[in-house]
């Protein structure tokens, strides 16, 4: 039988709002232009053609989630264990950095440092050269200080605090202890080992730093002021994002930045921003972070003050789905009404509201991914509910007429 060939296009991407026999979308300089009903593997090129998706094979086995990955690394949960992957000839390799974790999903960020920051809500922690760390130092016993003579500290009331040093700079200070000192007496300190002693002088409120000792018998007030006075450690949460040198760190409603470039601690007096309902999407750019809760989609500049907070969606986002794209300097991610994107001056806008009418979903995934010379954002939505006013099958019905008589 014979063949010919049958040009169609450019074609414009899905659209399922509109009947088959309206998909034709041409114009007098695109005549041939149309919307495509349904794909399935195939991508749009630039020019508006159609390419196969490449096929795949299995990399790695084992039961995997919570994939991420920059130029400088990949990560992901397989079987319940953090690893770093890296290529290894045709497939993949996997090295433990974390064993044992819950079956939750993990969120990543990394510093200008090349340090890596990630959460799962329960923990949070970091990636140093390969290497898992807690993000705050912690010690391991819990210091005594005790005054006595034999020293040359004058009489008052001295307060006494401890740090510990970690991959993520200093921990927040312990909880400050104030000790009675005789006059020509001393400080003895016991459990603080690799601790930096911070002291007031008599009397006083400022802590200055005695370095890492076991006893203090005279004042020494030319020490370095702490930086971390009045800081707690970072809480987990289900997002981690970095932006302008802090680290944010969204737990349910409640969106907390730490100190910058100290990355394991923040100021629990105004460090955090609470939120109407749990933060579903938190993705920064270079002129400030657009934070998406339930019900609301917000363009925020300043973490610390109120006026920089600016709404921009009278709806949400769906959880998870956010991605940013280096190179546009752009922020997108699922709404309810498709894709949004913002760039980075706080414009948003929707990219698939016109064409395609989508149903709920409870949790989604984004990628962007550049290949082939074109970028492009892939995404998915998990958790789909149906659309309780479309039918959802079909059956065969037969249709019985009841029997009548003449007269009726």
């Amino acid at each position: 039988m014979p063949q010919r060939t049958v040009s169609v296009g450019p074609l414009l991407g899905l659209n399922n709002k509109l009947q088959p026999y309206e998909l034709g979308a041409g114009t007098r300089l695109v005549p041939n232009a149309r919307y495509l009903g349904a794909a399935d593997n195939v991508d749009l090129t630039s020019k508006g053609g159609i390419k196969r998706r490449e096929g795949f094979r299995l990399q790695l086995a084992g039961d995997v989630h919570s994939l991420w990955s920059d130029q400088l690394g990949a990560f992901a949960v397989v079987d319940d264990d953090l690893c770093a992957l890296a290529p290894a000839g045709a497939s993949l390799a996997a090295a433990v950095l974390r064993a044992g974790l819950p079956k939750m999903p993990v969120s990543y960020a990394r510093a200008a440092n090349g340090i890596v920051s990630w959460s799962n809500g329960l923990e949070l922690r970091c990636i140093v050269d390969g290497v898992d760390y807690p993000m705050s130092a912690a010690p391991a016993l819990a210091p005594e200080v005790v005054a006595s003579a034999g020293g040359a500290l004058p009489e008052g009331l001295y307060i006494v605090a401890f740090t510990w040093s970690g991959p993520q700079g200093e921990s927040a200070p312990t909880h400050a202890v104030q000790v009675d000192v005789p006059a020509g007496g001393r400080i003895d300190i016991s459990d603080a080992a690799g601790a930096t002693v911070w002291m007031s002088g008599p009397n006083g409120d400022h802590v200055s730093s005695y370095g890492a000792v076991s006893a203090i018998a005279v004042l020494s007030p030319g020490g370095r002021v702490s930086r971390t006075l009045n800081t707690a450690p970072m809480p987990p949460g289900h997002i981690v994002r970095m932006h302008l040198g802090s680290l944010l760190v969204a737990h349910e409603n409640v969106v907390f930045v730490s100190v910058p470039y100290a990355s394991g601690i923040y100021q629990p007096s105004r460090g955090y921003v609470p939120f109407p309902s749990k933060v579903t999407v938190m993705e920064p750019v270079e002129g400030g972070v657009y934070i998406c809760t339930d019900t609301k989609t917000y363009w925020i500049t300043d973490f610390f003050s109120e006026a920089a907070l600016v709404p921009r969606f009278p709806f949400g986002a769906i959880l998870g789905s956010g991605v940013s794209s280096p190179e546009e300097i752009k922020a997108y991610w699922q709404t309810p009404f498709g894709l949004a994107a913002g760039d980075a001056g706080g414009t948003v806008e929707l990219l698939q509201h016109d064409a395609l009418s989508l149903p709920p979903a409870a949790f989604g995934a984004s990628l962007y991914r550049k290949r082939d010379g074109r970028s492009s954002v892939v995404t998915t939505r998990g958790g789909v509910q149906p659309i309780r006013a479309a039918a959802l099958g079909w059956a065969d019905a037969e249709v019985i007429r009841k029997e009548t008589s003449d007269g009726l």
